[in-house]
């Protein structure tokens, strides 16, 4: 098997191990729970009542549901003495005033988020009153139809009219439950005012009409402008007070009969996004409002409820069976009503919100919370056998006490308040341990699957430099070991499998996982095995040999490499390298920039370059080395756990950062169309003036000259119309403008990635023969390069072309040896095709890197080429190369504004050259977008890894393709022993507090950027396989 196939199926065959290894993990790790298809009935609540389908006596006729996206705990209160005041604070003043005068009439409550917080969860969490679990977060930008009990479907099926408005969301989650319907588009984040003025305008002719006894009504401004502008902008003032006046409104149009409650999905981080469970995240506002005196005015606000304990609260309000999944527990301040003659309760039970007397209604909600609950734990018991039969069974017992408690006070004729305060807490505490239970059961994994991902990833670990040992040797033991192993393996997956087979889709999935393992555990055993040979070679020394071997041949610089490597890949262990993760790549890049340095001193000394002029021109591309990478940090932005942190305004596009930077914007918006312009423009020049462009076809040539310059200018116009067009203007655009100026640039670039692929060369490349008699003469092969038989193809004609009449040939007589153009024999022609993909590939990028950190990518190609031209004509080992090429890699992830976390992902990249609903095509578009902005220096530095090639001049055809095979194995192996150490992290710490805060958020980065990493290592061998 030659180098140029099985290159490609050695690349592929270490693939197949971490995709495999980390599917493995990921069935183990992603917490999970067993959806109970079951619904709540009237009958559940045991109610003597025919009227009424709970015994709880129905407090109020309408509910009303006002949803302010992302509206945290802080944009609803009021503090005097704030300075500065942040423009996101005391912007509504009807929440105060409602607080200060009528302190009966309205509460405000810290209302508590379970993580993740991604608006559907947050959704479901509300509805259903269940837990999410993390594994659920795939769903966000793709909603699906709820399949458990929830409020719409009581609702529904107890024949209430539901009436929602807003959020289109609510339409996938809860189809046919609603009686009228006000939907608006929701996935356009750059719009913060078509949903909220539609909402705005059904509302109160809704509230009026009173046909309604469910009205939702759910608001996107906050979360919007959270999300484009942070909430720091003031944007974000003006919508939270057009909300306050939206409440003001409301207030105004409803009876005593109604009651209102106003609440937050989720809260936002400084930098507006969300997704984890920081307090900033989980930390939302609910204010609960009726013109019915019903809260203890010597109450403070600010108790936490927790969001699930709205919907049994909500239920019991409209006489409603609570949702049959429900583990939340009511809240007691709405169905506890306070009256001034009662006294206050003890501290613990004011501290669980039962400020008034304890009555029997009361407790007979509480029961009925209680029951359901039960109901639940044992038909969820039935389906799985996840519970503790000793926690289950304490739990019962528990239950059982509260209810003989609460059967003794009801034939008690001396019951006193003491007694009533004492079941209640009984009834409480049972549901608070509820919850904790289930908690601890969804957060149960599956140990097996995740042995087994780490093993596949250790195995690829052993395999990578088993590989670079021998190349050539590698790919022989390849084709011998694939046969059997896979053979092998095969069968003795499906004999495993057999086992615990079932005849379902389920069971057929479920033969998959020892299938593919043993396959790959059999492959590897056999690998290993035919690659003995190379291995004893290397190891049939004494130890003296082979320290001495290693002091003769292993540089320090290969040494720094390792450690390097070796110390970034287990600081992944620690939470606190984690969070500074960005500040630690920066100083690993440093020290061996300095290395590679005081290398390239030795080699001028040596060669006894003492000149000061030539030692600053050598060594002046590494101090360009070490600004860049000062420069870059720049542009970091900040997670929540770093303490003092500042996030820099480079962070914000060119809209969002104008309030801040005033005359700066303008010269920062200049920098920024003068760095993306300068690339593809340098590059004409280039092409103009280099002698190999010429072998290039002519549909390269011109896309690269005209098609990358325009779209360089498109890019450039598109800043300029959103930083010149205020928002409101920009949303009255057609829709053609927003898009036209963006696609343009996708479909330049597109167009000049696939000739790259396609047809690099000319189809007839002119081969210049000499025969050192005649003037030169041309004649054409019909390849895209000159190859050995084209060169005897040569050779034959010219012989063929002599008179058959005249004298024989002989070694007198025959013509000069043949020799090719030195251009076609060295083929450098391939550097300029892998320069022109860069920057095909480099110009949409920073287009979705927005304005701002586009000089963070212009930085990049600055970084680049200093890098190249500091270690032009590298001799020494490779691996301290790769290594610095992989610590790029995770520098510009920092360095493009990114955090390992869920709520740094930049949704605002779908959005470029996408306008409108997310629907048909424009769904998959733009969430390619989003993702390429997440990955682009894996991308860009995957895809220029044979710029390194070019560090040594004079490589043939197939030092070119062995030595690329190098390099791609060897910087696929940097990032796989950052996803091995990342795995192990999350596998250990899986019960640490910080897991889904730092360890889980950091290995599922590391997955996308290991595949991420292996398409672009794949891809750029073929690329070259091709051009060579």
């Amino acid at each position: 098997m030659n180098i140029k196939t099985g290159g490609f199926w050695l690349l592929l065959y270490i693939f197949t191990y971490h995709v495999v290894g980390v599917l493995l993990f990921y069935k183990g790790f992603l917490l999970k729970r067993v959806v109970i298809p079951e619904y709540s009935h009237c009958e559940h609540n045991h109610t003597e009542t025919p009227v009424s389908c709970n015994a709880y006596p129905q407090q109020f006729t309408r509910v009303v549901w006002l949803l302010f996206d992302a509206w945290r705990y802080d944009f609803a209160t009021y503090d005097e003495t704030l300075d500065p005041v942040p423009v996101y604070r005391n912007k509504m003043p009807f929440i105060r005033e409602l607080l200060r005068d009528s302190p009966q009439n309205a509460k405000l409550f810290r209302f508590i988020a379970d993580p993740p917080t991604a608006t559907m969860q947050r959704l479901k969490a509300l509805t259903t009153g269940s837990l999410p679990t993390f594994i659920d977060i795939g769903s966000n930008f793709n909603s699906y139809e709820i399949q458990e009990d929830s409020l719409p479907h009581q609702a529904k099926v107890s024949k209430r009219n539901f009436t929602f408005m807003g959020d289109d969301t609510w339409l996938g989650l809860y189809p046919d439950t609603m009686t009228k319907i006000f939907d608006y588009p929701s996935f356009n984040v750059k719009d913060i005012h078509t949903v909220d003025n539609g909402v705005t305008e059904h509302l109160i002719p809704e509230l009026k009409s009173k046909d309604a006894d469910f009205v939702v009504g759910h608001f996107l401004g906050v979360d919007h402008i959270g999300h484009t502008y942070g909430p720091s902008h003031p944007f974000m003032g003006e919508k939270l007070r057009q909300l306050d006046e939206v409440l003001k409104s409301v207030v105004a149009a409803i009876d005593s009969d109604t009651i209102v409650f106003v609440f937050g999905d989720h809260g936002m981080t400084p930098t507006g996004d969300h997704g984890g469970e920081t307090a900033l995240e989980t930390n939302a506002a609910l204010l609960v409002y009726t013109p019915r005196p019903l809260f203890d005015p010597r109450q403070p606000s600010g108790r936490s409820v927790y969001q699930i304990d709205l919907v049994p609260t909500v239920a019991l309000v409209l006489d409603l069976p609570i949702p049959f999944s429900n583990l939340g527990k009511i809240i007691p301040e709405v169905l506890l009503p306070y009256q001034e003659n009662q006294f206050k309760s003890e501290e613990f039970a004011s501290a669980n919100g039962f400020e008034g007397r304890v009555t029997f209604d009361f407790l007979t909600a509480l029961s009925i919370n209680a029951k359901q609950l039960q109901l639940y734990l044992d038909t969820y018991a039935g389906h799985s056998g996840d519970f503790p039969p000793a926690d289950y069974q304490a739990l019962q017992e528990k239950l059982k006490h509260a209810e003989r408690m609460h059967s003794a006070a009801r034939v008690s004729d001396r019951v006193g308040q003491q007694e009533l305060t004492e079941v209640a807490s009984a009834y409480v505490e049972y549901m608070k341990d509820v919850k904790t239970m289930c908690q601890g059961i969804w957060a149960k994994f599956d140990d097996e699957p995740i042995y087994k991902g780490v093993f596949l990833l250790f195995l690829s670990l052993l395999m990578t430099p088993l590989c670079l040992l021998d190349v050539h040797h590698s790919l022989r033991s390849l084709k011998k070991a694939a046969p059997y192993g896979v053979g092998i393996g095969a069968v003795a997956g499906l004999a495993t499998g057999q086992i615990h087979f079932d005849a379902s889709l389920i069971g057929l999935l479920s033969l998959l996982e020892p299938l593919l393992f043993s396959s790959l555990l059999i492959l590897a055993l056999f690998f290993v095995w035919n690659m003995r040979r190379p291995i004893y070679v290397k190891l049939k020394v004494t130890w003296q040999q082979g320290v001495l071997f290693l002091l003769r041949n292993v540089s320090l610089l290969q040494v720094v490499g390792l450690i390097v490597a070796v110390l970034h890949s287990i600081s992944l262990l620690s939470n606190s390298f984690v969070l500074y993760e960005g500040d630690m790549v920066a100083f690993f890049l440093q020290s061996m920039v300095v290395c590679f340095a005081l290398k390239k001193l030795q080699q001028l000394l040596q060669y006894n370059r003492y000149s000061l002029v030539e030692i600053l021109k050598d060594l002046g591309p590494f101090f360009l080395l070490m600004l860049c990478i000062r420069l870059t940090k720049l542009f970091h932005s900040c997670r929540d756990q770093q303490v003092g942190c500042e996030a820099s305004t480079f962070t914000l596009a060119i809209a969002s950062a104008s309030e801040y930077l005033g005359l700066l914007t303008g010269l920062r918006l200049l920098a920024s169309c003068l760095a993306i312009c300068l690339v593809p423009f340098s590059l004409v020049v280039f092409l103009q003036f280099n002698r190999h462009a010429r072998f290039l076809s002519s549909w390269l040539l011109r896309v690269s000259k005209y098609g990358l310059s325009i779209a360089s200018l498109c890019v450039a116009g598109f800043w300029a119309m959103q930083a010149s067009l205020s928002q409101t203007q920009l949303q009255t655009l057609p829709y053609w403008q927003h898009v036209v100026l963006p696609r343009i640039v996708y479909i330049t670039c597109c167009t000049t990635v696939a000739i790259c692929f396609l047809r690099p060369y000319q189809r007839h490349t002119k081969m210049f023969i000499h025969d050192g008699e005649s003037e030169t003469q041309a004649k054409e092969i019909g390849h895209d390069e000159p190859n050995d038989s084209d060169l005897q193809d040569v050779k034959l004609r010219k012989l063929a072309s002599i008179d058959r009449d005249g004298p024989e040939v002989s070694e007198e007589n025959a013509p000069a040896p043949i020799t090719v153009d030195k251009e076609l024999e060295t083929a450098n022609a391939f550097a300029v095709v892998i320069l022109i993909l860069q920057v095909a590939v480099w110009l949409p990028i920073a287009m979705l890197l927005n304005d701002a950190i586009a000089l963070a990518a212009f930085v990049m190609v600055v970084q680049v080429t200093s890098f190249v031209t500091a270690l032009r004509g590298w001799k020494e080992a490779l691996w301290p190369v790769s290594v610095f090429w992989g610590l790029m890699s995770c520098q510009f992830f920092f360095g493009f504004g990114h955090q390992a976390t869920v709520a740094s992902l930049r949704v605002e990249a779908a959005f470029v050259g996408v306008h409108g609903e997310l629907t048909g095509a424009n769904f998959p578009l733009a969430m390619l977008l989003a993702g390429l902005n997440t990955v682009a220096s894996q991308v860009l530095l995957g895809l220029g890894i044979p710029v390194l090639l070019l560090l040594e001049d004079s490589l043939t055809r197939h030092d070119k393709l062995s030595k690329l095979l190098t390099f791609g194995l060897q910087y696929v192996a940097f990032h796989s022993l950052k996803l091995f150490t990342s795995m192990i992290a999350a596998s250990h710490f899986r019960r640490h507090l910080m897991v889904w805060a730092v360890f889980s958020p950091r290995f599922m980065y590391e997955t996308v950027f290991q595949a991420t990493t292996d398409v672009c290592v794949i891809l750029v061998f073929l690329l070259v396989r091709k051009l060579e």
